[in-house]
């Protein structure tokens, strides 16, 4: 299909893909439903996310296409953002009106005061802003990554105190609070009493 071996290196990965995805909207363009199907192709994070440090940025890097050109006009959207910010967004894309309890928000509305991205791995919870990436691991470790966009980020140690820290711990511990009292599921209603108390 493309003009890198199988199983060579990663750009035949990357190239292989986007052959892949190009052949599959061409396939479904001819279909009845295309008109009025939305398709949204993103990634988990990048092959390898181990790095030097506990959340090498780089390598959460990822793309996100939406693709429908009957009901969304094409464009580009610079914004930092995460996963959990395409549920909003795709519903407000579709001019929808919802009542929910996503963690994520609408990504087309976010100032750049708002703009936020949360990443993990197995042990290591970031929150990054521009410029800044707080992370939390376990035994209590409390690490910044100044200019993690770099690729060489200074590290420093902070505490518990510190704003983007604070901030970092909250947007996770809130979560995880949430989640674990069932505080979002749709059945118990029990969100929408909190919601309102």
């Amino acid at each position: 299909r493309i003009d890198i071996p199988s199983g060579s290196n990663r750009e035949g990965a990357v190239k292989y893909t986007d052959w892949a995805i190009g052949d599959f909207l061409s396939q479904v363009s001819e279909k009845p439903w295309f008109k009025d199907t939305v398709f949204v192709f993103v990634a988990d994070h990048t092959a390898g996310s181990a790095g030097k440090t506990a959340l090498p940025l780089d390598r959460y890097h990822i793309p996100l296409l939406v693709y429908s050109p009957a009901n969304i006009k094409a464009g580009v959207i610079d914004k930092i953002a995460c996963q959990i910010d395409l549920g909003p967004t795709l519903l407000a894309m579709l001019n929808m009106e919802y009542v929910s309890n996503f963690f994520g928000k609408n990504i087309l509305e976010m100032t750049p005061d708002q703009e936020r991205a949360f990443i993990a791995n197995y042990q290591h919870l970031g929150l990054y802003t521009d410029g800044l990436l707080s992370v939390s691991s376990p035994r209590r470790k409390l690490t910044q990554q100044l200019n993690p966009e770099s690729g060489d980020p200074e590290i420093k140690e902070v505490d518990a105190n510190d704003p983007d820290m604070y901030l970092n711990l909250a947007y996770y511990q809130s979560a995880s609070y949430i989640y674990s009292h069932y505080m979002n599921d749709w059945d118990s209603g029990l969100w929408q009493a909190r919601l309102i108390h």
